[in-house]
């Protein structure tokens, strides 16, 4: 059954903290595979037949290759000129790319470069209103609620967003926010008006207009704007994987009788199924 809303996926900016030459969502983090399309596979386990297009600028034509090897059901909509472009121009891009579609009543908006942790995706996907959608890591423990207010905390560059309770109770914006049709013209209006980011368009609206808060566990995404960040999104994504290659290997070793691992040397020898199981053995 087809979804009511839809999900753009920002693939556009030039990624100038990640040193700009590169297409940081196409950087491989484990197995060949980058962020992009680890995104992209994920949702077509999850959401199959969810409309999704993905909004290029930055060397377009390796997104669009990218996008057309893993599925023909996903789109790409924008073109070079949005590498330059804000965040929001580049939601505006992808939100034209969708307007005819009558039947979508909202879009989720993604970002290439985020690792999602499956449980967080299913939430976006489960949740569908006539208001904003705000998914945001919690800078300290709170349940879902309207969104009321938004302010810089002290002493750091992090965005709060805060609830009714205040003092805030949600962290970083934002790895993901969902729009519902109505709003898609103020989002023009706002790029039009030189508004460059999502959070400008809610500060707009508040508090006239209800937004709902979405807090996330803290480890349900993780941003890669560095080559650092690349690191540690390696780190994050191997580690569970060698968890599964062991317990694979132990499993088969019990199961057939296998040679176990055995010293060699000033080394240890392990039998690995594949060149890719070796290097996360390593």
């Amino acid at each position: 059954m087809t979804s009511s809303h839809a999900i753009l996926i920002l693939a556009a900016g030039q990624g100038r903290r990640f040193g700009g030459h590169q297409q940081k969502s196409l950087v491989p983090l484990i197995g060949g595979e980058g962020s992009l399309r680890r995104l992209l596979r994920q949702l077509l386990l999850l959401a199959p037949h969810t409309k999704t297009a993905v909004v290029v600028g930055h060397r377009a034509s390796a997104v669009e290759a990218a996008v057309g090897a893993l599925s023909s059901t996903i789109s790409c909509c924008g073109d070079a000129s949005l590498a330059n472009g804000s965040p929001l121009t580049t939601i505006v891009a992808g939100i034209e790319s969708l307007a005819n579609d009558r039947h979508l009543q909202g879009a989720w908006v993604l970002f290439a470069d985020t690792l999602y942790h499956p449980q967080a995706l299913e939430r976006f996907l489960a949740s569908d209103a006539d208001r904003p959608l705000l998914a945001s890591q919690p800078a300290r423990a709170g349940a879902a609620g309207d969104l009321v207010g938004l302010r810089i905390e002290p002493g750091s560059s992090r965005l709060l967003a805060l609830g009714p309770e205040v003092p805030p109770t949600q962290g970083v914006m934002a790895p993901a926010v969902y729009w519902p049709r109505s709003f898609w013209g103020s989002l023009a209006e706002a790029a039009d008006r030189g508004h460059a980011l999502q959070w400008q368009v809610l500060r707009d609206h508040l508090p006239a207009t209800a937004v709902t808060v979405l807090p996330l566990l803290a480890n349900h995404t993780f941003d890669i704007d560095t080559p650092d960040d690349l690191a540690e999104a390696q780190r994050i994504l191997v580690a569970p994987q060698a968890v599964a290659c062991f317990r694979r290997t132990i499993s088969k070793e019990e199961r057939n009788l296998g040679e176990p691992d055995r010293l060699m040397g000033p080394g240890f020898q392990k039998h690995c199924p594949s060149a890719e199981h070796a290097a996360i053995e390593a």
